[in-house]
């Protein structure tokens, strides 16, 4: 064998060993790149498991999610109607009510008026035999009421002279405010009893005689049943006296004259405004005297501490009244 024959041979072994080795390589490639997308798909394969695992959860949340906000919005909507009819059955309630007090109203509304007719009726009856028991006893009240005036009437007749007396008396003292004052009450009574006599027919028929004792008062540790009549008498009493009591005083401050009303005419005589009914003259003259001492006070100091003035008259606060002439009412 040649050389070059063998140099081929060496040649064509390392080109065959040359060529598996690469053959080699390649299959050692192909086979780790097999491996590889193998892997890969596995891996693609659990990712798409996993993302189709979280899509099937997500659904099922989304699911429960909306069953849960369904029930939500029924059991709201079940909540609302159960409110309304709640409402409506509180509303017929309150209309049941309003109609029952109603009912209750207009029944109680009848039995007042009822009561009231009832009452009237009695009223009626008692009054009516109250003036048959009373009409016997009407003809001897106007007999003495009669009696009574003109005793009265017949003592004034003598009241001119001792207007005169009164007068002289104050010129001589040197009182001209005072005699000034004591010529204007002169007037004022005589105007006075012009006016009785002039109503004179009025006090024959008199609803005084059938008025009822509807008050009371306590004087001198006793009580005193009188009607709306007589407890005018005594309040224009105190009035009245009030009233000239404050003239009088006036007077006399003007003409220094020392505090003295007891000495006064006007308070001595105490009948501005008695005519001799409906009260004793007595009873008048006491209460005038009241009022005529308050008002001489006020009229002496300058001062207003138990009356005021009203209307261009004088008169005894309600306060001082009711400490003087307290009325109880009967019922």
């Amino acid at each position: 064998m040649s050389i070059s024959t063998l140099n081929r041979l060496m040649m064509s072994a390392a080109i065959g060993v040359a060529l598996a080795g690469v053959s080699s390589l390649v299959h050692a490639r192909v086979d780790q790149t097999g491996q590889s997308q193998e892997g890969q798909r596995k891996h693609d394969a659990k990712a798409a498991q996993e993302q189709r695992e979280t899509g099937r959860q997500e659904r099922q949340d989304d699911r429960q999610q909306v069953t849960q906000d369904r029930s939500s919005e029924r059991q709201g909507r079940v909540e609302q109607r159960q409110e309304r009819q709640d409402d409506r059955q509180q509303v017929t309630q309150d209309r049941q009510q309003v109609v029952h007090d109603r009912v209750e109203q207009r029944q109680e509304r009848q039995d007042d008026r009822q009561q009231a007719r009832q009452d009237r009726a009695e009223n009626q009856l008692e009054n009516r035999q109250a003036r048959i028991e009373n009409r016997g006893d009407r003809v001897e009240q106007v007999h003495q009421q009669h009696e009574q005036a003109n005793r009265y009437h017949q003592q004034q007749e003598q009241v001119q002279v001792r207007y005169q007396q009164q007068s002289q008396q104050l010129q001589q003292q040197q009182r001209p405010q005072q005699y000034r004052g004591y010529q204007d009450y002169c007037r004022r009574h005589h105007r006075l009893y012009l006016s009785f006599w002039f109503n004179l027919d009025r006090y024959y028929n008199d609803d005084w005689y059938f008025a009822p004792a509807s008050y009371r008062y306590y004087r001198g540790g006793y009580y005193y049943d009188i009607n709306q009549y007589q407890a005018d008498i005594i309040l224009q009493a105190l009035n009245y006296g009030y009233e000239e009591g404050l003239r009088a005083g006036r007077d006399d401050r003007d003409d220094h004259w020392r505090f003295d009303y007891q000495s006064n005419y006007i308070y001595q005589d105490a009948d501005y405004g008695y005519y001799g009914y409906y009260v004793d003259e007595d009873e008048y003259n006491y209460y005038f005297r009241e009022g005529f001492r308050r008002g001489y006070e006020d009229g002496y100091y300058g001062r207003y501490q138990y009356g005021h003035r009203y209307h261009g008259s004088y008169s005894l606060a309600e306060a001082v009244l009711n400490t003087i002439f307290r009325l109880e009412s009967h019922y």
